[in-house]
């Protein structure tokens, strides 16, 4: 699943290519589809909008006396796409790898820095192992290899926007501005909850675990790294370095259940009376997650410095409607350029080369 190309994203003349070490660069959204929350035909790797609303978060006063929680007011970022990927090592700041969404599109003349110190475009990496747990008491745990990436985009909504003296807004833009390592990053936290745990089939001890803890936050620290760039910020959590008994159970458990909705919210904690009510900083619903079969691919670097050009030789680009854009002209073994993915498979079987593996 490899090619080589040279040039810029975008890059729609008559170029071609070589179905041959193919690299890509993604625009996000690519590998997963949206659909209707209420859709019945539950299409896997598929995402939906997920209301705040559905999550319960602390409200005052005196938290930690009273343990008070109500459902989440509207969310700091409403979510624009989402991909899963199959890399064969973990990827952190996915979005140097990433053609971002194009957030002036849908707003006219507004930009990813119109309220700023607030990120517009925030970039939620989830790195998932594919390989079993290791680490013992005389063996070197490991903590890369292959696995998969899901990744969520969200813009900032136009209620943020409005609502900047909000308890959780004031304390988003301190997470976002403390330097690496402060204490206060720590508080990033993340709630999970099943939505449809009848249709979904489980031994008697998972659905023990899953009524104790189905939707209760809990805290990412410290499997976690944070990166920024132009207009986002991005949150990688690494559960390569969950601990072993974690993994051993909540990731086979994945791969056999493949009907489960599973709502999923980050959110920055609030301690103090003056930092509540918290609110959802952003919320997802992922849809019959089959990891196993998302695109396998090998994601090449992004120079921004050079205005989003390729920083190797070596990529090509697929946008949002699957459709494969070379970014270089070789002379053989070619592509044409627009060419949707099952036109290259059927051009790479012809040339006895790679094909492509984007839905």
């Amino acid at each position: 699943h490899q090619q080589q190309t040279n040039g810029a994203p975008g890059h729609r003349d008559s170029s071609r290519m070589i179905l041959d070490q193919v690299k890509f660069i993604m625009e996000a959204g690519a590998s997963m589809r949206k659909v209707d929350r209420d859709d019945p035909t539950r299409e896997c790797n598929a995402w939906s909008e997920c209301s705040a609303s559905r999550f319960q978060t602390r409200i005052g006063p005196d938290y930690k006396r009273n343990k008070g929680k109500a459902a989440s007011g509207p969310a700091l970022y409403d979510s624009v796409c989402c991909d899963v990927w199959t890399l064969g090592s973990k990827r952190p700041h996915i979005a140097s790898y990433m053609q971002l969404p194009d957030l002036t599109s849908s707003r006219g003349a507004t930009t990813r820095q119109v309220v700023p110190p607030i990120p517009e475009l925030l970039i939620v990496n989830m790195m998932l192992p594919s390989y079993p747990s290791s680490g013992g008491l005389f063996s070197k745990r490991r903590v890369d290899g292959p696995g998969q990436s899901i990744v969520m985009f969200a813009r900032l909504s136009d209620w943020a926007k409005s609502h900047l003296d909000d308890p959780a807004m004031q304390l988003w833009s301190r997470f976002v501005h403390v330097y690496d390592g402060d204490p206060f990053r720590e508080r990033l936290k993340m709630i999970t909850r099943l939505e449809n745990p009848k249709e979904v089939q489980l031994s008697a001890i998972e659905r023990i675990l899953l009524n104790k803890y189905n939707g209760t936050p809990w805290l990412v620290r410290p499997e976690y790294e944070f990166h920024k760039g132009n207009g986002y910020f991005e949150i990688d959590i690494d559960y390569h370095l969950f601990k072993p008994f974690v993994l051993s159970h909540a990731l086979p458990m994945m791969e056999r259940v493949h009907n489960a909705l599973v709502d999923c919210a980050l959110i920055v904690q609030g301690e103090k009376d003056g930092e509540m009510p918290e609110r959802v900083l952003a919320c997802i619903t992922m849809r019959c997650l089959r990891l196993k079969e998302a695109p396998e691919i090998d994601l090449v670097l992004m120079d921004r410095s050079k205005h989003q050009q390729i920083d190797k030789d070596g990529a090509s680009f697929i946008d949002r409607d699957g459709t494969l854009h070379p970014l270089s002209s070789p002379s053989q073994g070619v592509v044409e350029v627009g060419m949707d993915i099952g036109r290259a498979n059927e051009a790479a079987a012809a040339a006895g080369a790679a094909t492509v593996t984007v839905p």
